[in-house]
């Protein structure tokens, strides 16, 4: 998948760059500047999706957005954006998955449920060694897409990752709250919120750590600007990096 920053930003966080990319378990973020997406063996075009689509890796090619590929109605077609994404939260008890929420917010961690995987959201890897980092992270928890039309959005994504239906679908927060459609990516866990008028956005990701003490004591070593740990809705800990390093949401989950 395509993300905003550049090796100085993302090597604060405590991450390796190699070749203009972060290879975070089986997810490639290719650091391109803006948000974007690829998918191993998609079974419809995922230009579909109203996200910028990355070419597949090539050894020794810088990562690159597939030309012609995006939907001009979305934020990410404007070259001078990263993305419309809010901040991200500092309590730890909110969710970047609530699209009325327009202050600083951190990646959802709706609990899943989900067990059966579909196509990984990211260009082949090559079957390149995974990257053990100084933070500690070993994967990509979810990645949150919101999308105005959760019903055409689900009937494209069955089509791209060739599944019948996403693992689940219900209002996690009651019926006061978005309506959410949950689907397995390879590793992550993809989570696709009705946005109301909203373009199809990649407002932000979590990242998964076994010991997010640690993590957070390696980040801040490295220069990042990473919160404190605070209590996630669903169980666990959460700590979220500030909004204005990457112009992103990033947050780090962990027991």
């Amino acid at each position: 998948m395509g993300v905003p920053g550049d090796e100085k930003a993302w090597g604060a966080l405590g991450f390796v760059v190699e070749d203009g990319v972060v290879r975070i378990g089986s997810v490639v973020c290719a650091l391109v500047g803006r948000t974007a997406w690829g998918f191993d063996h998609p079974a419809a075009d995922p230009a579909a999706l109203g996200i910028p689509v990355l070419e597949p890796l090539r050894p020794g090619a810088a990562p690159t957005l597939a030309r012609g590929r995006t939907d001009p109605s979305g934020p990410e077609h404007q070259p001078a954006q990263h993305t419309t994404a809010p901040g991200l939260a500092h309590s730890g008890h909110t969710d970047l998955s609530t699209p009325e929420h327009q202050s600083a917010q951190a990646p959802t961690h709706a609990h899943h449920g989900h067990t059966d995987p579909s196509a990984p959201c990211n260009p082949p890897a090559h079957d390149a060694p995974k990257t053990a980092h100084p933070n500690g992270v070993t994967a990509i928890d979810h990645l949150v897409y919101w999308v105005p039309d959760l019903d055409q959005a689900v009937t494209t994504l069955n089509k791209v990752l060739n599944v019948p239906e996403p693992r689940r679908r219900f209002h996690p927060r009651g019926p006061s709250g978005p309506e959410m459609a949950f689907y397995r990516v390879g590793d992550p866990f993809l989570e696709v919120v009705g946005a109301g008028d909203r373009p199809p956005t990649l407002p932000g990701l979590a990242f998964k750590s076994a010991d997010l003490d640690t993590t957070i004591a390696q980040i801040r070593k490295a220069g990042g600007p990473i919160g404190d740990p605070k209590p996630a809705v669903q169980g666990g800990r959460i700590a979220t990096i500030w909004h204005g390093h990457l112009d992103w949401g990033l947050a780090i989950m962990g027991p």
